[in-house]
Parts: structure tokens; sequence; C-alpha cells
């Protein structure tokens, strides 16, 4: 499942395909296995484009539906650093990933934040960075 959202990305301890779906440590909360697997996770996070940052969110949401606190304040991290760089489309993407299946663990600001820019964003007719 997790190819249809990302293509293969070349990581020190392999890809995303391998992180979900040949590792099941992502499954095993509480585990050392499961540490491991979000520190990778938690780095990964940091290197991805902003739309692949958007992509991984929906995924976390709603296929892994991973919901700890660590990954989702990484995630946005990685989106605020970005957040100039979002459409309208991603904005209401990734809206979408942080308010579904509470709690996530983000912030109230970061919801309000991308509702904003959405609103603006649609306002002005705008359709691009």
């Amino acid at each position: 499942m997790a190819d249809d959202y990302f293509p293969p990305f070349a990581l020190k301890d392999g890809n995303l395909m391998e992180m979900f779906e040949q590792n099941q440590a992502w499954k095993q909360e509480g585990t050392p296995e499961y540490e491991q697997w979000r520190e990778a996770m938690i780095e990964l996070t940091t290197k991805l484009n902003f739309d692949a940052v958007v992509d991984l969110a929906l995924y976390l949401s709603f296929e892994a539906k991973v919901n700890d606190k660590y990954i989702w304040r990484a995630i946005e991290s990685a989106a605020l650093h970005n957040l100039h760089l979002y459409e309208v489309k991603h904005a209401c993407q990734m809206q979408w990933a942080v308010t579904q299946l509470k709690p996530k663990h983000t912030t109230s600001r970061f919801d309000n934040m991308l509702f904003q820019i959405a609103s603006e964003k649609i306002d002005k007719g705008l359709e691009g960075p």
C-alpha cells in the first residue's frame, strides 16, 4: 500500500516501502523495534519534499493509522517549514489528515493555519505557491 503513495525513497536504513511493508515494527508500539522505527520516520520526515509530507500524513492517518505524538509533531514541523509552497489542494489534504482519527498530537494553531491558507488562496483565486 505504501507504494501507492510513495515511490522508493533512498534512506540510510532502506526506503518507505520497506519501512511499512517489510518491517512490521510500526505495528508493535512500545517495543524497542518500534522506537527505532519511529526515530527513522522522524529523521525521514525532515528530508521529504513538501508534497511528500502531505502524502505521508495521509498514509499515516488513513492507511497505517499511526497516531504517535513524536511522528505527528515532526510532520507538523516539516509542513510549517514549507507552508509557503502549499497549494489549496495540499493545505486541504494536510488539514484533513491532521483532523481525522484524533488525537493527532498536532497543535490547534497548525490546523487553523492550514484552514486559513486554503481560505485565503480560494478567496484570491490562486492555485499556485
